[in-house]
C-alpha cells in the first residue's frame, strides 16, 4: 500500500505519503493517494495546548490507519509569530553590527518600536569594523573597513561578560558578499561556542541592512524558545506512534527538514511566520479540481 498523507492545513500540497498539520486551527487530513482523501478530523477551537489539540486530530484521524504508513510529516505553524504578537517567549539580543564608519547614526533596534517587545530583546550594540560598498556593476566588492580579528575577540569576551546568549552579527551588503559575517561568527563559535549567532545574511537576503538587521533580531529572539518547540512537535508525533521524517513550512512554502530534530529546523523561525497564505491558495486549488 502507498505511503498516506495526515494534513492539518487547508491549504496544503498533498503528495503520496505526506502528512500535513497546521497548528494554528489543528486541522488534519489523511491521503493515500494525490486525489484520494481517506480521512478527515478537525478542531472547532484552538486548545489553551496547542499541542493537545494536534493529539486529539492526530488521534482522530489516525483511527483504522496504521502509522508506519505515513512516510512524511509537514508541519506549518506560525507559533514562531503569535509569540511576538503575544510578546512572550523571547529572549534578549546582542548585535555586531559590522559597518566601519558608516550606518552609525541609526543604531541597531532604533527602528523597533519603543514596545515590551524591545524592551524584553534589546541588548548591546557593537559596531565594528567591516561591511561593504556596493557599486551597480560590480556589487560588494570593496570593504568600507576590514575586519580586524583583535577587535573581534575583545568584542566576543564583553559579550560573554554580559552572560547574553544570543548574538547577531550583520554586515552592510553582506548578502552580496558574506565572508565578513561568516569570519566573525566563526570566531565566536570558536571561542565562546555556546553563544547562539545569527549570520543576517542567512535569514534575508535582502541587501537592505536595516530590514535585515532587525528580522535578524526577531529571529535571534526566537531561537531558544522555538527549539524546544520543535522538540515538542517531535514529542507529540511519537505520542501518537509517528515516527516519519517531519519537515516545517516556510514562507516560501518550501520546506525545513526536521530529519532527527536537526539544529537546522530551529534555526530560522522568522521563516515560518507566514506559511499558511501560500497553502491555503494550493488547497483552493486541490478542493476545487
Amino acid at each position: 500500500m502507498a505511503g498516506k498523507v495526515i494534513g492539518v492545513a487547508i491549504g496544503m500540497e498533498f503528495v503520496n505519503g505526506k502528512m500535513h498539520i497546521d497548528t494554528s486551527w489543528t486541522t488534519a487530513v489523511c491521503l493515500q493517494e494525490r486525489s484520494k482523501i481517506i480521512s478527515t478530523a478537525s478542531t472547532l477551537t484552538t486548545t489553551p495546548d496547542v499541542f493537545d489539540g494536534v493529539k486529539q486530530v492526530l488521534g482522530d484521524v489516525l483511527k483504522g490507519i496504521n502509522p508506519a504508513e505515513v512516510k512524511q510529516i509537514n508541519i506549518a505553524t506560525p507559533q514562531a509569530l503569535n509569540a511576538v504578537i503575544e510578546e512572550d517567549n523571547l529572549s534578549r539580543v546582542t548585535v555586531v553590527r559590522l559597518c566601519g564608519s558608516a550606518s552609525q547614526l541609526l543604531l541597531p533596534f532604533a527602528n523597533i518600536p519603543d514596545n515590551a517587545i524591545k524592551s524584553k530583546i534589546m541588548g548591546d550594540i557593537n559596531l565594528l569594523n567591516g561591511g561593504y560598498e556596493f557599486a551597480s556593476d560590480k556589487g560588494a566588492n570593496t570593504p568600507i573597513a576590514r575586519v580586524i580579528v583583535e577587535e573581534v575577540l575583545q568584542c566576543i569576551d564583553d559579550i560573554a561578560k554580559s552572560q547574553i546568549d544570543n548574538i547577531v552579527i550583520c554586515g552592510i551588503y553582506s548578502p552580496d558578499k558574506a565572508d565578513q559575517e561568516i569570519e566573525v561568527g566563526e570566531l565566536f563559535t570558536r571561542y565562546q561556542p555556546k553563544i547562539n549567532v545569527t549570520l543576517s545574511h542567512q535569514v534575508v537576503d535582502h541587501v537592505g541592512c536595516y530590514e535585515r538587521e532587525n528580522a535578524s533580531i526577531l529571529n535571534a529572539s526566537l531561537k531558544a524558545w522555538f527549539n524546544k518547540f520543535v522538540k515538542e512537535i517531535g514529542k507529540t508525533l511519537a505520542a501518537v506512534n509517528l515516527h516519519a521524517s517531519f519537515y516545517l513550512v516556510q514562507n516560501d512554502e518550501k520546506l525545513i527538514s526536521g530529519e532527527n530534530l536537526g539544529p537546522a529546523l530551529s534555526q530560522f523561525p522568522v521563516q515560518t511566520f507566514f506559511p499558511l497564505e501560500a497553502c491555503m491558495m494550493k488547497s483552493t486549488n486541490f478542493l476545487t479540481g
